[in-house]
């Protein structure tokens, strides 16, 4: 249907422009809000580790490395575009 058609153009044009930007402004604000995503994440992982619900064999640096990746390769092409199909199930 058009919605659907619509929605699925949209998440693949805006993926393209986050991950494809020269705009300094945005680039700025990516920045900052990826420091403050890493030190919220620290947080998580301390309070799930004194909850005992994050094993204490991983370190901080690797779940973050292991997240980076992730993040890493969902912002390629060829990895968001067959993510589209999952986005109606991660909403």
């Amino acid at each position: 249907d058009t919605i659907a058609q619509m929605h699925q153009q949209f998440y693949l044009d805006l993926m393209q422009y986050y991950t494809q930007t020269s705009d300094f402004q945005l680039a700025q604000k990516m920045s900052e809000y990826t420091q403050n995503s890493f030190n919220m994440m620290k947080q998580l992982l301390k309070q799930g580790r004194e909850e005992g619900v994050i094993d204490e064999r991983y370190s901080d640096e690797f779940i973050l490395l292991y997240t980076q990746a992730m993040v890493n390769g969902f912002s390629q092409p060829e990895i968001y575009q067959q993510a589209l199909p999952f986005t109606k199930e991660w909403t």
